[in-house]
Protein backbone atom coordinates (compact mmCIF):
# COMPACT_ATOMS: atom_id res chain seq x y z
CA UNK A 1 0.00 0.00 0.00
CA UNK A 2 2.77 2.43 0.90
CA UNK A 3 4.51 1.94 -2.46
CA UNK A 4 1.28 2.49 -4.39
CA UNK A 5 0.54 5.62 -2.37
CA UNK A 6 4.01 6.98 -3.12
CA UNK A 7 3.43 6.42 -6.84
CA UNK A 8 0.36 8.67 -7.09
CA UNK A 9 1.62 11.23 -4.58
CA UNK A 10 4.66 11.74 -6.76
CA UNK A 11 2.48 12.16 -9.83
CA UNK A 12 2.02 15.87 -10.26
CA UNK A 13 1.59 17.86 -13.43
CA UNK A 14 3.02 20.84 -11.55
CA UNK A 15 5.99 19.37 -9.67
CA UNK A 16 8.49 20.09 -12.46
CA UNK A 17 6.90 23.24 -13.83
CA UNK A 18 9.02 25.68 -11.81
CA UNK A 19 7.78 28.95 -10.35
CA UNK A 20 4.15 29.71 -9.44
CA UNK A 21 3.97 31.95 -12.52
CA UNK A 22 5.09 29.07 -14.75
CA UNK A 23 2.62 26.73 -13.08
CA UNK A 24 -0.21 29.22 -13.56
CA UNK A 25 0.69 29.73 -17.22
CA UNK A 26 0.84 26.00 -17.82
CA UNK A 27 -2.62 25.51 -16.30
CA UNK A 28 -4.10 28.24 -18.49
CA UNK A 29 -2.56 26.77 -21.64
CA UNK A 30 -3.19 23.12 -20.86
CA UNK A 31 -6.88 23.11 -21.73
CA UNK A 32 -6.31 25.09 -24.93
CA UNK A 33 -4.08 22.49 -26.58
CA UNK A 34 -6.90 20.58 -28.29
CA UNK A 35 -10.60 20.70 -29.03
CA UNK A 36 -11.11 17.67 -26.78
CA UNK A 37 -9.44 19.31 -23.77
CA UNK A 38 -11.42 22.51 -24.29
CA UNK A 39 -14.60 20.43 -24.35
CA UNK A 40 -13.59 18.56 -21.19
CA UNK A 41 -12.74 21.80 -19.42
CA UNK A 42 -16.17 23.25 -20.23
CA UNK A 43 -17.86 20.05 -19.13
CA UNK A 44 -16.02 20.00 -15.80
CA UNK A 45 -16.91 23.62 -15.10
CA UNK A 46 -20.55 22.90 -15.97
CA UNK A 47 -20.54 19.99 -13.50
CA UNK A 48 -19.09 22.22 -10.78
CA UNK A 49 -21.80 24.84 -11.43
CA UNK A 50 -24.46 22.15 -11.23
CA UNK A 51 -23.10 21.20 -7.81
CA UNK A 52 -23.18 24.81 -6.62
CA UNK A 53 -26.81 25.12 -7.70
CA UNK A 54 -27.55 21.92 -5.78
CA UNK A 55 -25.99 22.82 -2.44
CA UNK A 56 -26.81 26.52 -2.58
CA UNK A 57 -25.11 29.38 -0.68
CA UNK A 58 -24.07 29.14 2.94
CA UNK A 59 -22.42 25.72 2.52
CA UNK A 60 -18.87 24.43 2.86
CA UNK A 61 -16.84 22.83 0.06
CA UNK A 62 -13.63 20.83 -0.02
CA UNK A 63 -11.78 20.77 -3.35
CA UNK A 64 -9.10 18.06 -3.31
CA UNK A 65 -6.76 17.90 -5.12
CA UNK A 66 -7.31 21.54 -6.02
CA UNK A 67 -4.29 22.02 -8.30
CA UNK A 68 -3.80 25.74 -8.99
CA UNK A 69 -7.44 26.52 -8.16
CA UNK A 70 -9.20 25.95 -11.48
CA UNK A 71 -12.62 25.73 -9.78
CA UNK A 72 -12.21 28.66 -7.41
CA UNK A 73 -14.43 31.03 -9.42
CA UNK A 74 -17.28 28.49 -9.42
CA UNK A 75 -17.00 27.66 -5.73
CA UNK A 76 -16.29 31.18 -4.48
CA UNK A 77 -20.00 31.68 -3.79
CA UNK A 78 -19.91 29.15 -0.96
CA UNK A 79 -19.71 30.22 2.67
CA UNK A 80 -16.41 28.39 3.09
CA UNK A 81 -14.05 26.81 0.56
CA UNK A 82 -11.11 24.60 1.52
CA UNK A 83 -8.54 23.78 -1.14
CA UNK A 84 -6.10 20.96 -0.50
CA UNK A 85 -3.30 19.62 -2.66
CA UNK A 86 -0.19 17.50 -2.10
CA UNK A 87 1.89 19.79 -4.32
CA UNK A 88 3.14 23.01 -2.64
CA UNK A 89 3.80 24.65 -6.03
CA UNK A 90 0.14 24.38 -6.98
CA UNK A 91 -0.88 25.83 -3.62
CA UNK A 92 1.42 28.81 -4.14
CA UNK A 93 -0.58 29.64 -7.26
CA UNK A 94 -3.85 29.44 -5.32
CA UNK A 95 -2.43 31.62 -2.55
CA UNK A 96 -1.12 34.25 -4.96
CA UNK A 97 -4.37 34.44 -6.91
CA UNK A 98 -6.99 34.04 -4.19
CA UNK A 99 -5.31 34.23 -0.79
CA UNK A 100 -7.10 37.50 0.00
CA UNK A 101 -10.44 35.65 0.23
CA UNK A 102 -11.12 35.15 3.95
CA UNK A 103 -13.57 32.36 3.21
CA UNK A 104 -10.80 30.33 1.56
CA UNK A 105 -8.54 27.89 3.42
CA UNK A 106 -5.47 26.56 1.59
CA UNK A 107 -3.77 23.47 2.98
CA UNK A 108 -1.19 20.93 1.91
CA UNK A 109 -2.47 17.43 2.57
CA UNK A 110 -2.73 13.81 1.53
CA UNK A 111 -6.07 12.81 0.02
CA UNK A 112 -5.68 9.30 1.44
CA UNK A 113 -5.44 10.72 4.98
CA UNK A 114 -7.20 14.08 5.15
CA UNK A 115 -6.63 16.31 8.22
CA UNK A 116 -10.33 16.86 8.93
CA UNK A 117 -12.90 15.39 11.28
CA UNK A 118 -15.83 13.29 10.07
CA UNK A 119 -18.56 15.20 8.24
CA UNK A 120 -16.63 18.46 7.94
CA UNK A 121 -17.96 19.57 4.53
CA UNK A 122 -21.32 19.75 2.79
CA UNK A 123 -19.66 18.89 -0.54
CA UNK A 124 -16.39 17.08 -1.18
CA UNK A 125 -15.19 17.57 -4.76
CA UNK A 126 -12.37 15.58 -6.38
CA UNK A 127 -11.66 16.13 -10.06
CA UNK A 128 -9.05 14.38 -12.23
CA UNK A 129 -7.40 12.24 -9.59
CA UNK A 130 -8.72 8.68 -9.62
CA UNK A 131 -7.53 7.87 -13.13
CA UNK A 132 -3.99 8.34 -11.78
CA UNK A 133 -4.58 5.69 -9.09
CA UNK A 134 -3.79 2.22 -10.40
CA UNK A 135 -3.90 0.35 -7.10
CA UNK A 136 -7.47 -0.78 -6.26
CA UNK A 137 -6.95 -0.82 -2.51
CA UNK A 138 -5.59 2.72 -2.60
CA UNK A 139 -8.51 3.84 -4.77
CA UNK A 140 -10.98 2.46 -2.23
CA UNK A 141 -9.05 4.14 0.59
CA UNK A 142 -9.24 7.49 -1.18
CA UNK A 143 -12.98 7.22 -1.86
CA UNK A 144 -13.62 6.12 1.74
CA UNK A 145 -11.71 9.16 2.96
CA UNK A 146 -13.73 11.50 0.73
CA UNK A 147 -16.90 9.94 2.14
CA UNK A 148 -15.67 10.24 5.71
CA UNK A 149 -15.08 13.99 5.63
CA UNK A 150 -18.31 14.72 3.72
CA UNK A 151 -21.47 15.73 5.54
CA UNK A 152 -23.71 14.97 2.56
CA UNK A 153 -22.32 15.04 -1.00
CA UNK A 154 -19.26 13.59 -2.76
CA UNK A 155 -18.56 14.49 -6.40
CA UNK A 156 -15.68 12.96 -8.32
CA UNK A 157 -14.40 12.00 -11.73
CA UNK A 158 -12.98 8.74 -13.03
CA UNK A 159 -12.22 6.93 -16.27
CA UNK A 160 -14.75 4.31 -17.34
CA UNK A 161 -13.92 1.10 -19.20
CA UNK A 162 -17.26 1.03 -21.00
CA UNK A 163 -16.44 3.67 -23.61
CA UNK A 164 -15.41 3.72 -27.25
CA UNK A 165 -12.11 5.43 -26.41
CA UNK A 166 -11.11 2.66 -23.98
CA UNK A 167 -12.31 -0.21 -26.20
CA UNK A 168 -10.59 1.19 -29.30
CA UNK A 169 -7.22 1.31 -27.59
CA UNK A 170 -7.60 -2.21 -26.25
CA UNK A 171 -8.70 -3.51 -29.65
CA UNK A 172 -5.62 -2.10 -31.40
CA UNK A 173 -3.21 -3.26 -28.71
CA UNK A 174 -2.60 0.21 -27.27
CA UNK A 175 -2.53 0.97 -23.59
CA UNK A 176 -5.63 2.95 -22.56
CA UNK A 177 -4.85 6.35 -21.11
CA UNK A 178 -5.11 6.53 -17.34
CA UNK A 179 -6.50 3.83 -15.06
CA UNK A 180 -10.07 2.94 -15.99
CA UNK A 181 -12.64 1.07 -13.91
CA UNK A 182 -15.92 -0.67 -14.61
CA UNK A 183 -18.53 1.94 -13.72
CA UNK A 184 -21.00 -0.49 -12.18
CA UNK A 185 -18.31 -2.02 -10.01
CA UNK A 186 -17.16 1.39 -8.80
CA UNK A 187 -20.72 2.45 -7.93
CA UNK A 188 -21.19 -0.78 -5.96
CA UNK A 189 -17.93 -0.15 -4.09
CA UNK A 190 -19.04 3.38 -3.25
CA UNK A 191 -22.35 2.10 -1.90
CA UNK A 192 -20.51 -0.17 0.53
CA UNK A 193 -18.81 2.98 1.78
CA UNK A 194 -22.16 4.65 2.45
CA UNK A 195 -22.50 6.55 -0.84
CA UNK A 196 -25.44 6.22 -3.19
CA UNK A 197 -25.30 7.53 -6.73
CA UNK A 198 -27.46 10.56 -7.47
CA UNK A 199 -26.29 11.57 -10.92
CA UNK A 200 -23.91 10.74 -13.75
CA UNK A 201 -22.54 13.64 -15.74
CA UNK A 202 -22.94 13.51 -18.62
CA UNK A 203 -25.91 11.20 -18.25
CA UNK A 204 -24.73 9.13 -21.23
CA UNK A 205 -21.19 8.99 -22.55
CA UNK A 206 -20.22 6.39 -25.12
CA UNK A 207 -17.01 7.97 -26.39
CA UNK A 208 -15.12 9.93 -23.71
CA UNK A 209 -13.53 7.90 -20.91
CA UNK A 210 -14.04 10.48 -18.20
CA UNK A 211 -17.27 10.34 -16.20
CA UNK A 212 -18.30 12.63 -13.38
CA UNK A 213 -20.42 11.21 -10.59
CA UNK A 214 -22.39 12.79 -7.77
CA UNK A 215 -23.00 10.70 -4.64
CA UNK A 216 -25.00 11.31 -1.49
CA UNK A 217 -24.22 9.80 1.89
CA UNK A 218 -26.81 7.62 3.55
CA UNK A 219 -26.86 6.74 7.23
CA UNK A 220 -26.63 2.99 7.30
CA UNK A 221 -23.52 1.73 5.55
CA UNK A 222 -24.02 -1.63 3.89
CA UNK A 223 -21.64 -4.41 4.82
CA UNK A 224 -20.02 -6.97 2.57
Amino acid sequence: MAEAADDWREHSQFRKRGSPQEVSGYCQRRFETSRRLRRLHKSELAFARLLMDLIGPGRSILDVPCGPGRFYEVFSGAAEVTMVDYDPEALKVVQAAHGQDRRLRILQGDIACLPFSDGSFDLVFSMRLLHHVGDEALRRQVVAELARVSRRYVALSLYSKHTFRYMKRRLFGMRPSGNSVALGRFIAEARRMGLRLLRKYPAVSLIEQQRMLLFEKFEEIEKG
